[in-house]
């Protein structure tokens, strides 16, 4: 019994109804349908007291009409079980005041009835609901005429009357408590909803602010670190068609082969972060060891490189999964900018990496005991085209595109340095399935 309840309740409602919707249909199928069920002890009220009379197989009939909207509701006419449940109930108010007369109380269902269409159609039907009320009114002045549609009134002594009033008072107290508990839930899914929106119009303004910032900061690197290249390039050209001597022709090829790298590093890495904002994230299994000893391969012939001592500990028994493309960036950068600001002037230079995974994500930790990133510079680092220092070449992008990509896997990055010591990142990256 129970579930053939909650199945009328639930009809009509799928996955892709509105959460409003579904509570306004599921409050005309709770309501029509209790409200029914109620009914029915007023059936056998009838049919023991007036067990000579038709009355029962009236009532009867109108409480099996007033529970069909949950049908018309599992067929989608949700417009057409609202304005059935309205009019049926009153109509059976109306059959019951002219039946019971007014003394009874029943006239109280009147009220419900407007209850019931506010309800239903709610204010963003504020015409319909104008309508249905106006004609609950003129049925309820008709009512106040002794027609005997229905048949003459029912003859009932002070005890059935008082009977009667109780029930009727309880069935429209159970309506009123029904409509406003769905009515409560339909306004705090309003707000919420608002609240939802708003914050996702903060989150965009946000957003939107980052990247005009951003598009700022791009329109300075274009005209700084690629016309920078160009024009040594073509100094260098230009010196070179002035030069005879082979080897100083040579030394200003090798010039513009560093210009040549430096805008070419400065391209991938543009190409990159503008990836990182496109695609979608991947998930796939992620095997360390191999990755970092790709890494590492890649600067396998530089000098600075081969003087690092690299420590490796890796504790991945539990698979992780992830973007591998984005994470090879991120740790290629780490690795990199790990060599690359390395002092070898030191006796044991090193670079040290942990990794441990978890169920639910992997920690990072990158360490290098390298010149380290003064402290003013350490809330910066991160920023689009912030460089430290003028002494190393670098685009100001890698450790940017680092933190966008771990933010991008939902994760966190952090970092811990003093000068001439120790830099060290940590991140921690969440599982991705």
């Amino acid at each position: 019994m129970i579930m053939f309840l909650r199945t009328l309740t639930e009809a009509g409602i799928t996955p892709e109804t509105q959460r409003e919707d579904a509570l306004e249909i599921r409050a005309t199928n709770m309501m029509t349908t209790y409200l029914s069920l109620l009914v029915y002890p007023l059936v056998v009220f009838s049919y023991v007291q007036f067990p000579d009379k038709t009355y029962w197989i009236q009532l009867f009939f109108l409480a099996s009409l007033y529970g069909l909207s949950p049908i018309f509701n599992h067929f989608k006419l949700h417009t057409l079980a609202r304005t059935f449940s309205v009019y049926t109930g009153l109509l059976a108010v109306s059959w019951g005041t002219w039946l019971f007369g007014f003394d009874t109380g029943i006239q109280f269902l009147f009220f419900v009835n407007v209850v019931n269409a506010f309800m239903s159609f709610h204010f963003s039907h504020r015409w319909k609901v104008a309508a249905i009320i106006i004609s609950i009114f003129l049925v309820y002045l008709l009512s106040w005429y002794n027609y005997e549609m229905f048949g003459a009134e029912v003859p009932l002594n002070y005890h059935q009357k008082q009977t009667c009033s109780a029930f009727f008072w309880i069935l429209g107290f159970v309506a009123i408590l029904i409509y406003s508990y769905f009515s409560l839930q339909v306004v705090r899914t309003k707000s919420r909803d608002l609240m939802q929106h708003q914050s996702k119009l903060e989150n965009q303004n946000i957003a939107l602010s980052k990247a005009n910032k951003e598009l700022d900061y791009f329109f300075y690197a274009i005209s700084h670190d690629l016309r920078s290249p160009l024009a040594s390039v073509l100094g260098l050209i230009e010196l070179m068609k002035m030069e005879d001597d082979p080897k100083q022709i040579n030394t200003y090829l090798n010039l513009q082969e560093a210009s040549i790298h430096k805008m070419n590093d400065f391209i991938f890495d543009i190409i990159h972060i503008a990836k990182n904002a496109r695609q979608n994230i991947e998930s796939k299994p992620i095997h360390f060891q191999q990755l970092i000893g790709d890494i590492f391969l890649q600067h396998e012939f530089n000098e600075e490189s081969q003087k690092i001592e690299k420590i490796i500990q890796i504790h991945d028994e539990i698979p992780f999964h992830s973007d591998p493309t984005r994470l090879k960036i991120v740790l290629n950068n780490l690795l990199s900018n790990a060599i690359h600001y390395s002092n070898t002037t030191k006796d044991n230079p090193q670079i040290k990496i942990d990794i441990q995974t978890s169920p639910k994500n992997a920690k990072i930790i990158v360490w290098d005991n390298g010149l380290g990133i003064p402290e003013e510079y350490q809330k910066k680092v991160f920023d689009m085209f912030f460089r430290g220092t003028d002494a190393k070449p670098g685009t100001g992008l890698g450790l940017y595109m680092v933190h966008e990509i771990v933010t991008k896997l939902g994760g966190q990055i952090s970092l811990k340095s003093e000068v001439g010591s120790y830099t060290e990142f940590s991140i921690t990256l969440p599982q991705i399935n």
